[in-house]
């Protein structure tokens, strides 16, 4: 439309409020048809309503616009799975890096840790915005649930366990280099220990 050169502005509202603008020239121009191809790209930080314009002015002052409505969702907030850098299988006073794979709500995420152990809940840590937690086991053994409490900046909430069981080490094998001695003679001893091995990632 009008006398060339035509500027093109895309702006984008919520709410009423601009949220986005910004001046943009045609990718493309058919003169013959008079067809102008403008694109340009947004990202929206927050779920809700849109309001996208497109305006062109051309050389005289002259302006049309275009406005169009699309609506942002957002993915719906869930832990994947709870990563333990040791696996599952925790030797007696073992730590154990725990990492949450969270997906969806809306970051920034807060994050509350627990472990559960007859039939109570103890707190590792509560509110705090690392994505990773470590937590030492002592000389206790058994099933312990991890417990990982998520929420998001709009106050969704999500939670998830992982079991993992705690074993003291335990020796198989005692051999010495002779049965038999004499005072004041030296005897070589060499024991045997097991160590529980876990997979480097689980899920429950």
């Amino acid at each position: 439309f009008g006398t060339t050169p035509i500027k093109y502005t895309m702006t984008v509202t919520k709410d009423g409020k601009q949220v986005f603008s910004k001046l943009h020239k045609a990718t493309s121009v058919d003169k013959a048809n008079g067809i102008s191809v403008i694109k340009g790209t947004w990202k929206p930080t927050q779920t809700g309503t849109y309001t996208i314009t497109i305006s062109g002015t051309d050389a005289s002052g002259n302006t049309a616009k275009r406005s169009a409505d699309f609506r942002v969702y957002n993915k719906q907030l869930a832990i994947r799975s709870i990563d333990l850098d040791t696996g599952k299988y925790i030797n007696t006073y073992q730590s154990v890096r725990i990492t949450p794979q969270v997906t969806g709500g809306t970051a920034p995420y807060t994050y509350s840790y627990y472990y559960i152990k007859g039939g109570k809940t103890y707190k590792i840590a509560e509110n705090t915005k690392n994505s990773t937690k470590t937590k030492t086991f002592g000389a206790n053994s058994g099933a312990y649930k991890l417990l990982v409490k998520v929420k998001d900046a709009q106050g969704k909430a999500v939670q998830a366990t992982q079991t993992v069981l705690v074993t003291p080490p335990t020796v198989s094998k005692i051999v010495f280099s002779n049965t038999n001695t004499n005072v004041n003679q030296a005897v070589n001893i060499s024991a045997k220990v097991n160590y529980q091995i876990g997979r480097a990632s689980c899920r429950e």
